[in-house]
C-alpha cells in the first residue's frame, strides 16, 4: 500500500549530512502523518554513505533494500577473458611470423598481427575504462516509523468513544422528537382545558 508521504533524498559522497538530514526530517515529517516512508538513493558513493545506510536499516522497518550495480564484475571478468584469448591468438600469430620464409605470408601475417594488436588494445582500454568508471550503484532505502504496539489500542478506544458519543447524540435527538410532538399535544390540551375551566 503507497504512503501518504514519500520523501527521497539521493545520495553521492553524502556520509556527513546523512544523520543531520534524517534528524531535521524525521520530527517534520512525523508531524503531519505517520504513514511516510523516507527513500535514500545511494548513486555509487566512495565514502561511508554505504554503511550509514546499511546501519539505518535498523531503524525502522525497511521495505526495500535494493543493490543494483549493472553487475560490471561480470563485465570485467569478460574482457579479462578476451584480453587473455585476443593475446595467445597474437602470440601464435607473431609464432607464425618468426617462421615464415615466403615474403607474402609475413605481410599477411604481419597485417594480422597489427589488427590484433589494435584488437587487443581497445579491450584494455574498455577495461581500463570500466576500471576508471563512477559506479552507478543504486542504493534504494525506505524506512517506515515503527508503530508502538499500544498505538493501534488507544486509537480503538478513542475511536470507540466518539462513536458512543455520536450515538448518544443521535439517541438523544430521537427521543427528542419522539417525546416532543406528543408534549406539545399534551401542553395544547393542558391550555384548552384551562380555558374551557376559566370560562
Amino acid at each position: 500500500m503507497p504512503k501518504s508521504i514519500s520523501i527521497v533524498f539521493p545520495m553521492y559522497n553524502e556520509e556527513e549530512s546523512i544523520l543531520p538530514l534524517l534528524n531535521a526530517t524525521l520530527p517534520v515529517v512525523s508531524k503531519i502523518t505517520k504513514d511516510y516512508e523516507i527513500i535514500f538513493v545511494d548513486d555509487g558513493s566512495k565514502d561511508k554513505t554505504p554503511k550509514i545506510l546499511e546501519q539505518l536499516k535498523k531503524i525502522g522497518e525497511v521495505k526495500s533494500f535494493n543493490e543494483n550495480s549493472n553487475d560490471e564484475t561480470q563485465q570485467h571478468q569478460d574482457l579479462t577473458a578476451l584480453i587473455e584469448t585476443e593475446k595467445s591468438r597474437l602470440a601464435r600469430y607473431q609464432q607464425m611470423y618468426k617462421e615464415a620464409s615466403l615474403v607474402s605470408d609475413k605481410i599477411q601475417l604481419s597485417d594480422k598481427i597489427f589488427d590484433e594488436e589494435r584488437l587487443i588494445k581497445s579491450y584494455e582500454d574498455s577495461l581500463n575504462g570500466l576500471n576508471n568508471r563512477v559506479s552507478y550503484s543504486s542504493i534504494y532505502l525506505s524506512i517506515n516509523e515503527k508503530q508502538s504496539d499500544y498505538s493501534n489500542i488507544v486509537w480503538a478506544k478513542f475511536s470507540q468513544l466518539i462513536q458512543s458519543l455520536v450515538e448518544s447524540i443521535n439517541s438523544l435527538f430521537k427521543l427528542i422528537f419522539i417525546i416532543l410532538p406528543w408534549a406539545f399535544a399534551i401542553f395544547i390540551i393542558w391550555i384548552i382545558i384551562r380555558l374551557i375551566k376559566n370560562h
